[in-house]
C-alpha cells in the first residue's frame, strides 16, 4: 500500500482505504483544514520497521490528491509520528527512505542546520530575496517553495510576486490560488540558489495561509539535498546534491486536476498561454491526452505531458457542454522572470 511522506502531519488513512480494510473508525477530530475520526490499528509495518498501537485518522482526501491513474490510490499520509520515532533519512535522488534508530550517529557529509516546531511543522531559517525568515520543510509539497502573504507584505516582496503568472495548486487542503514567477535568490545549509521558480499565495486557511512563517518549501527545492531529520536534536542534517535539476515549470497555460477517474476538469487557463490560443476554456473536461483515455493517466501524468520541451505539440480530447473535440497545444515558455 502506497503513502506518502509529510515531516509535519500525523499519521493519516485514506476513507476509501480503511473501508476496504473493514477498519471501523471510533470517535472525531476536527481540524482548521480538515476532519476526520481517529481509528487505532494494530500495527503499521514500513518495510523492515514496525510500529504498534498507531493513532491513524480517517480523512475523506479529495480524489486528486490520492488518485493515480489506473494504478491504486495512495492509501495515506505518513508523518510525525515516524519522524519523532526514527531518524529519518530522504534521498530524492535514489528515491529512498531510510529510518535509523533515534541513537544513530550522522555519518554523512552535510550541514547541520537547526530545526524548530510550529505546531509540529518543521522550520529553518533560509533567506529569499535576501530577507531571513522561518521556512517550513513540507515534504508533502511535491513542487515549488511558496511564499507566504504576510511574510511578503512585510519585506515589500507581495506586489512584485503577485505580478506573477496566476495560477492554482490542489492539496490535501483543496485548492489554492497561486501567482508564480521566475529569477529569485534563495540561500539555505549555505548553498544559494539563483533563478529560482516560487510561488505566492493569500490562502485564508490550510499549509498557505500562517502569519508567521516566510514560505513553505516542496520538493523542487528540497531535491537539492539529501535530508536526514533528526527530531530528537532538533535539527536536520542538509547534504548537497548538486546534479539536480528542478523540473520544468508548466508550458501549457492551464491548470487540471482529476475529481473522477475519466476526465480532467480544466482549473484555470491563463490569458495569453498556448491554452488560450488552442481554445481550451475553464471547465472543460479533458478526457484522452496523446490518443490515451484520461482514465489511465493520473495528475502527475498530465503535469509531466505540459512541461515538455517549447515546440512540443501535445493532443488533447476535449468535452464540453456535451460535445467532444480534439486540439493541439504547442507548448512554450510562459513564465518570465519578475517585474522590477
Amino acid at each position: 500500500m502506497r503513502s506518502f511522506i509529510d515531516a509535519q502531519r500525523g499519521h493519516f488513512r485514506v476513507e476509501l482505504i480503511c473501508r476496504a480494510l473493514q477498519v471501523a473508525p471510533s470517535g472525531y477530530w476536527r481540524h482548521a483544514a480538515r476532519q476526520g475520526d481517529p481509528s487505532l490499528l494494530p500495527a503499521r509495518v514500513v518495510r523492515d520497521a514496525v510500529m504498534t498501537d498507531q493513532h491513524f485518522y480517517v480523512i475523506p482526501l479529495q480524489y486528486n490528491t490520492v488518485e493515480r491513474g489506473d494504478r491504486p490510490v495512495l492509501g495515506g499520509i505518513l508523518g510525525l509520528e515516524l519522524f519523532e520515532r526514527f531518524v529519518v533519512r530522504l534521498d530524492y535522488q535514489s528515491k529512498t527512505l531510510t529510518l535509523k534508530p533515534l541513537a544513530s550517529k550522522y555519518q554523512g557529509h552535510g550541514t547541520a542546520v537547526p530545526l524548530t516546531f510550529a505546531d509540529d511543522m518543521p522550520l529553518i531559517a533560509a533567506s529569499f530575496e535576501g530577507n531571513t525568515g522561518d521556512f517550513a520543510i513540507d515534504t508533502g509539497n511535491a513542487s515549488t517553495m511558496l511564499i507566504q502573504h504576510v511574510w511578503a507584505e512585510q519585506h515589500g516582496l507581495a506586489a512584485k510576486m503577485k505580478a506573477g503568472l496566476e495560477t492554482v495548486s490542489f492539496g490535501a487542503g483543496g485548492a489554492s490560488r497561486n501567482w508564480a514567477i521566475r529569477g529569485a535568490r534563495f540561500a539555505m545549509g549555505g548553498q544559494t540558489f539563483n533563478d529560482v521558480v516560487a510561488r505566492y499565495a493569500e490562502d485564508s486557511k490550510g499549509s498557505f495561509s500562517s502569519r508567521t512563517e516566510a514560505g513553505n518549501l516542496g520538493t523542487d527545492t528540497l531535491a537539492h539535498f539529501t535530508l536526514e531529520f533528526d527530531y530528537a536534536h532538533n535539527k536536520v542534517w542538509l547534504e548537497p546534491e548538486p546534479g539536480f535539476v528542478p523540473p520544468a515549470f508548466d508550458r501549457s497555460g492551464m491548470r487540471a486536476y482529476k475529481d473522477k477517474p475519466e476526465a480532467f476538469s480544466v482549473a484555470l487557463v491563463a490569458p495569453g498561454t498556448p491554452a488560450v490560443k488552442a481554445g481550451i476554456e475553464k471547465d472543460d473536461e479533458i478526457t484522452a491526452i496523446d490518443g490515451v483515455a484520461a482514465k489511465q493517466l493520473s495528475g502527475w501524468d498530465i503535469r509531466r505531458k505540459l512541461r515538455q520541451a517549447p515546440g512540443t505539440h501535445v493532443a488533447l480530447t476535449v468535452a464540453h457542454a456535451g460535445k467532444e473535440r480534439t486540439v493541439t497545444l504547442e507548448l512554450a515558455d510562459i513564465l518570465q522572470a519578475p517585474r522590477s
